[in-house]
């Protein structure tokens, strides 16, 4: 894929995820294979892959694609929903021990979303690990109460 079309995956890719921005229809007549198979690799390489699934349903573009590429995303988002119902009890998992034990803490990013719920994060959120805050004078002792309960380096 040369640079020209990844600019026109990306370009489309980002007027999709934008949810005040309208998808111009040229990107959408008569699409190749090629753009299809571009935007799963570039979908898949910034983790978004649920949220172009969303989107387009949103945006009721879905009957524009290939029947197998609705198929595969619709798979990846609910293989995606349920990773992220798994996230969330090891989230609630965490906090408890924590407060249990008197710490402090803060849960961030993908993390924050799947407790506050906004949007639809838990289809369209792809999370990879759980990012907290922990006062610096509590760091060690929530380490050792970690690796107590099971937790441990990668």
């Amino acid at each position: 894929m040369n640079n020209h079309n990844q600019k026109y995956i990306l370009s489309f890719i980002a007027k999709l995820l934008d949810p005040k921005t309208a998808v111009d229809k040229f990107y959408l007549t008569s699409p190749s294979q090629i753009f299809w198979d571009g935007l799963v690799k570039m979908g898949s390489k910034h983790l978004v892959l649920p949220a172009i699934n969303g989107a387009l349903k949103r945006k009721k573009l879905a009957h524009h694609l290939p029947k197998d590429l609705m198929i595969f995303l619709k798979e990846i988002s609910d293989l995606n929903y349920e990773r992220n119902k798994a996230i969330k009890k090891q989230i609630f998992f965490l906090s408890n021990i924590l407060k249990k034990n008197k710490i402090n803490h803060v849960f961030l990013k993908g993390a924050a979303m799947l407790i506050f719920k906004p949007f639809n994060t838990f289809e369209e959120r792809m999370i990879g690990d759980i990012d907290i805050l922990i006062p610096k004078n509590d760091l060690i002792k929530a380490k050792n109460i970690l690796f107590s309960n099971g937790f441990s380096y990668l």
